[in-house]
């Protein structure tokens, strides 16, 4: 089952947001896939443009 479709984010420093939808909107997964969590089956996760899919959760959050 696919949870996240076309999804893209960009957060500035110091910037606070907030996911809102309804249950099983997929925000948990997002959020669990972007610190390391979870690996996306396809794309990609970057930060500062380097691909940081599948990197160990401890390193990503240096």
């Amino acid at each position: 089952m696919q949870v996240l479709e076309d999804l893209s984010l960009q957060l500035e420093a110091g910037e606070i947001v907030c996911l809102i939808g309804p249950n099983g909107a997929g925000k948990s997964t997002a959020l669990k896939t972007a610190f390391g969590l979870l690996t996306p089956w396809t794309g990609s996760v970057r930060y500062h443009g380097e691909d940081i899919s599948g990197t160990a959760p401890e390193e990503v959050v240096r």
